[in-house]
């Protein structure tokens, strides 16, 4: 498996060991944000990339898996919606990949729309509380809307944002599509129509892809992860 060109293709046959872009996370919350190495163990899903304070960053899911996901998820969404038009509502910050990507492969007409809000707080634990940063959308009412989120963990922030459209707006429908879903720290009565990947193992902190840590890691192409207590 392989991980890590200049351009971050995960495509190529071996790793590389680019000089120009690193991910040195010994000095984390420091201005030192500098490239450092990738090295493969050689089994697939194996790969292992050098974490901060000498953590080890496991690939969960490699570009190439994450695409082709995409691909296939984006198809259940063609065959559902058909040609009828949808507003993507994207949560932000972490769903801009996914809902850029998955937009990209959509056939109907397609608006999209932001909405911004936290419940982690800098934090790797959530708070259990949601605050609205952002929640200005036009109006809704009669549309299909998508919501689009990188992550259902608790259920908090998808069982929020699925509640404040249809108080708020009339839609014609209102379904959730999650990048990943973590069931077994499921804590409010929520499930996304639509899903990624589901990720089983409740000790894995997943980040990459949209998914950050304390703000940092969502420009990495792929999905890694260590323990909850790594830090």
């Amino acid at each position: 498996m392989n991980v890590a060109s200049v351009s971050f293709n995960i495509g190529n046959s071996r790793i590389q060991k680019k000089s120009s872009y690193s991910f040195n996370r010994s000095n984390y919350f420091s201005s030192s944000y500098k490239v450092e190495d990738f090295v493969s163990f050689g089994s697939k899903n194996k790969t292992v990339v050098q974490s901060y304070k000498s953590k080890e960053l496991e690939i969960l899911f490699t570009e190439k898996q994450i695409q082709k996901r995409v691909k296939q998820l984006s198809k259940e969404i063609n065959d559902f919606y058909g040609n009828e038009p949808v507003v993507i509502v994207s949560v932000m910050k972490g769903a801009l990949p996914f809902a850029i990507d998955l937009s990209k492969r959509l056939n109907m007409p397609v608006e999209m729309e932001f909405v911004r809000l936290s419940s982690r707080e800098g934090s790797r634990v959530p708070t259990g509380q949601i605050k609205e940063i952002n929640m200005d959308l036009p109006d809704l009412d009669g549309k299909n809307v998508l919501i689009v989120d990188d992550i259902v963990g608790t259920g908090l922030t998808g069982k929020y944002v699925v509640d404040y459209i249809n108080q708020k707006f009339n839609t014609k429908s209102t379904k959730f599509c999650a990048f990943i879903n973590k069931q077994a720290v499921r804590e409010y009565p929520f499930e996304p129509d639509f899903v990624g990947f589901n990720v089983e193992n409740d000790k894995r902190f997943v980040l990459g892809y949209g998914l950050d840590d304390r703000g940092f890691c969502r420009n990495l192409p792929f999905v890694g992860y260590d323990e909850f207590d790594a830090l």
